[in-house]
């Protein structure tokens, strides 16, 4: 049973929570649902599956979850913004802030894809590629305007998410460089690329 006091839209969001850092310490394979109904307030395991009917159920809905929110944030944070290179500046700020503060839900998602059975990994997957597609048309925008020249759009939106994701693997709020001061660094070297990519070796 829940916990006293408890309701269904107040308790799935600390299973998840409680989910996240499970998986992210232990692993999808090594998580067990005892030590996750224990973090997330329950008295036993069977009360659960009324938010999930199983342990991969789980892992699918917290990814689409994850992925339905940066979606979602992405556009908020973008759509009111014009100008090709004003847009992908916002881009580099928004995505290095979200996956930054997101740190342990970027890196499940990168990593627990391969526990996805193939349907439901080829839904997450459509979910990403919306993220993608948005960054190659904010390219395709630049090039059109004139403020960009590449010579391959998904192969340069593709190594920009990389890099730009990347960061979450060793960037710490108490390092030596702010935040603020990392975005200015990706954003310079961001334009830098799109405005070369053009510019074809002898």
């Amino acid at each position: 049973m829940r916990t006293v006091g408890s309701s269904r839209e107040m308790t799935w969001p600390a299973i998840r929570e409680a989910g996240v850092d499970l998986i992210y310490r232990h692993g999808f394979e090594a998580m067990n649902l005892r030590d996750l109904a224990r973090a997330a307030g329950f008295k036993g395991p069977g009360s659960l599956y009324n938010y999930f009917g199983s342990k991969q159920e789980l892992l699918f809905r917290i990814m689409c979850e994850v992925m339905e929110d940066i979606l979602a944030e992405l556009e908020q944070n973008i759509d009111p913004v014009q100008g090709a290179a004003p847009r992908m500046l916002a881009f580099v700020a928004f995505h290095i802030r979200w996956h930054t503060a997101r740190r342990k839900e970027t890196l499940i998602s990168h990593t627990e894809m391969r526990s996805l059975p193939p349907e439901r990994y080829q839904y997450y997957v459509g979910l990403r590629k919306k993220y993608e597609q948005f960054v190659m048309q904010l390219i395709v925008a630049g090039c059109k305007s004139g403020d960009f020249s590449v010579l391959d759009v998904p192969i340069f939106a593709q190594s920009i998410l990389s890099m730009l994701t990347s960061v979450c693997n060793w960037y710490h709020l108490d390092g030596r460089v702010s935040q603020n001061h990392l975005i200015v660094i990706h954003q310079q070297m961001v334009l830098a690329m799109l405005r070369a990519g053009a510019i074809v070796p002898p």
